[in-house]
């Protein structure tokens, strides 16, 4: 049996490469867009569209190895940075249409 439920977040893995090569990841959660909203977003920048709906995270750390909370300032810290932007647009359009990880 199919249940419909009306999604308003989901939560990704967002593997990012750094400019040196190695990898980390860290779990994003973003605002759900239905089709038509997704259809209807505009043209946008990645950064733009990351700053209206990435809306949280978890395993985030900072140079010190303290947790580095999410906070719309500190998104806009992270949003200043290619690498990291292209990993979360990918995440999000990866979970949007699979929405494979935790809701």
């Amino acid at each position: 049996m199919f249940r419909f439920e009306d999604i308003k977040t989901f939560t990704a893995p967002v593997k990012v490469t750094r400019p040196s090569g190695d990898m980390q990841e860290f779990e994003a959660t973003f605002s759900y867009l239905s089709d038509s909203q997704w259809e209807e977003r505009g043209k946008v920048s990645s950064r733009e569209f990351l700053a209206k709906h990435w809306v949280g995270w978890n395993g985030i750390e900072d140079a010190d190895g303290k947790a580095f909370e999410f906070s719309a300032e500190r998104r806009e810290l992270l949003l200043d940075h290619q690498y990291i932007v292209l990993a979360a647009i990918g995440a999000y359009v990866e979970g949007r249409a699979g929405l494979r990880a935790k809701n």
